[in-house]
């Protein structure tokens, strides 16, 4: 099971940990959010942004 994520509204951000989201508060002084499920499903977490989309990566070949 996933942790909540938590989110910069200021910024946009989402973090999946939130010693993250506590350093991110930290640096730029903006609040950050624990998003919650709505009637019982999980936060979609972000996707990481180091890896390329499976789909483009086989239509790049």
């Amino acid at each position: 099971m996933h942790s909540s994520p938590w989110k910069c509204y200021r910024c946009d951000l989402l973090f999946r940990d939130e010693d993250h989201a506590g350093m991110h508060k930290d640096i730029s002084g903006h609040s950050v959010t624990k998003l919650r499920a709505a009637a019982g499903r999980q936060p979609a977490l972000p996707r990481r942004l180091d890896r390329p989309p499976e789909a483009g990566a086989a239509a790049g070949r």
